[in-house]
C-alpha cells in the first residue's frame, strides 16, 4: 500500500515533466528579398504572389511563417534586408532573388548557418557553400542550348551584348568562349542603360548575322528595338536573363522571332491556373521556382535536418516538373529554347 500511495504522488509530477518536454512543433521562420518595386518587380511580385499560393495551398498546418522584404533589384538593400530577417526576425531560412545579391547575402547566411536558397542561375553563389543552394537552371546548362541553336542554325558572325551585372556578364563569356562562332562585336553596359542608340550603330557595324543578347529587361526588348530602327535584318537570340514576353512589348515587335534558352515550363500548368485563379493576373514562368522553393521547404520540414533534405532530394514534383539534387547544391531543372511570338512562346528545337 505504502509504494502504490507513493507512486500515485509521483505521477502528477511526472506528468508536469512530460508535458513541458513535449513541445509544439516550431514553426519555420522563412525570410524573402525580392524586387517588389524597380525595373524587376515584374518578377519579384509574381515571386511573392507564388510563395504566398503555395504556403495557402500546401501548409494548412501553419509549419512555415514569411517574411517579404523588398529589396527593388539593388545589391545594397539585398544585404540590408538579408541583416534584418537575419537579425530582428530571426528567420531560419531565407530565400533570395538575383545572382548579385545572393553573391552578397550568402557569406552572412553561411556564418549564422542559415539555409539561402538562391533563386538565380549563377553556381557561384553556391560553390564551396555548406548552406546554400541554387533554385534554377544553372547558366551553364542554359548557354549550351544558345550553342546548340548556333550550330544548328549556322551563324557565320555572331555579336554579343550584355548587361554588366554578373550572371549577364558570365553568359556572354561561356558563349563568346564556346568557338562555334566568330564574335564580331562584344558589348556591355551599365544595367541602367536606356538609351542604346550608339552601342545599336556599333553593332549594325560589325554587320552580324546574328545578336546574343544577355541582358536584364527591359534592355534587350530596347536594344532590339534601336537595332531595328538601324536597318538591321539578322536574328537575336538570348539567354533566360532575357525571355520575359514584355521584352517583346518594349521592343516594339523588334523580338518577333528571337529565340531564347529558358526555363521549360511545360509542367507548370496547374500552377499557373491556380495563379491565375488566386491573382486573375498573368505569372511569369520563372515564378514556378518561388512556388517550389516553399513546396521543397515545407517537405523538408519532414525530414530531422532541412539542408541534408535538399542534398539528397529525389523526384520531387513541383511546378517545374520532376527534378533531383544533382550533387551540388542545384537540381536537375528541364530547360528548353523557346521562340517569342506575337501570341506567346513557341517550344523549339
Amino acid at each position: 500500500m505504502r509504494f502504490a500511495k507513493k507512486i500515485l504522488l509521483l505521477l502528477p509530477a511526472l506528468l508536469i515533466a512530460t508535458l513541458a518536454h513535449s513541445e509544439t512543433p516550431k514553426t519555420l521562420e522563412v525570410g524573402v528579398v525580392l524586387a517588389l518595386t524597380g525595373p524587376l518587380s515584374i518578377q519579384g511580385v509574381a515571386f511573392k504572389n507564388a510563395m504566398l499560393l503555395a504556403k495557402q495551398e500546401l501548409d494548412s498546418e501553419n509549419r512555415i511563417r514569411i517574411h517579404f522584404e523588398d529589396d527593388a533589384f539593388l545589391t545594397p538593400n539585398a544585404v540590408r534586408a538579408a541583416k534584418k530577417l537575419l537579425e530582428i526576425d530571426k528567420v531560419d531560412v531565407l530565400i533570395a532573388f538575383g545572382t548579385n545579391q545572393g553573391l552578397a547575402i550568402v557569406d552572412l547566411t553561411e556564418k549564422q548557418k542559415k539555409l539561402l536558397l538562391s533563386i538565380n542561375v549563377n553556381r557561384a553563389v553556391v560553390r564551396g557553400r555548406e548552406h546554400a543552394f541554387l533554385l534554377m537552371p544553372a547558366l551553364e546548362t542554359l548557354t549550351a542550348l544558345n550553342v546548340e541553336g548556333v550550330k544548328r542554325r549556322k551563324y557565320l558572325r555572331v555579336a554579343t551584348a550584355a548587361s554588366n551585372q554578373d550572371s549577364c556578364l558570365l553568359q556572354q563569356k561561356i558563349l563568346e568562349s564556346a568557338g562555334v562562332a566568330p564574335i564580331v562585336a562584344s558589348e556591355t553596359f551599365d544595367t541602367t542603360e536606356r538609351d542604346f542608340r550608339i552601342v545599336a550603330a556599333r553593332l549594325v557595324h560589325s554587320n552580324p548575322d546574328a545578336v546574343f543578347l544577355s541582358t536584364l529587361a527591359p534592355q534587350g526588348g530596347l536594344l532590339a528595338k534601336s537595332l531595328r530602327q538601324l536597318g538591321y535584318k539578322g536574328d537575336f537570340f538570348g539567354g533566360i536573363q532575357t525571355a520575359y514576353f514584355s521584352e517583346l512589348a518594349a521592343s516594339g515587335g523588334a523580338l518577333e522571332g528571337a529565340w531564347v534558352a529558358s526555363a521549360d515550363d511545360r509542367h507548370a500548368e496547374k500552377y499557373y491556373e491556380s495563379y491565375r485563379r488566386q491573382f486573375g493576373s498573368e505569372p511569369t514562368d520563372l515564378s514556378m521556382y518561388a512556388y517550389d522553393a516553399i513546396k521543397l521547404i515545407l517537405k523538408g520540414t519532414e525530414s530531422p535536418n532541412l539542408v541534408e533534405y535538399l542534398k539528397n532530394v529525389r523526384d520531387f514534383e513541383g511546378a517545374a516538373g520532376r527534378y533531383n539534387s544533382d550533387g551540388n547544391n542545384g537540381f536537375t531543372f528541364d530547360v528548353a529554347v523557346k521562340q517569342f511570338t506575337a501570341n506567346g512562346y513557341r517550344y523549339v528545337d
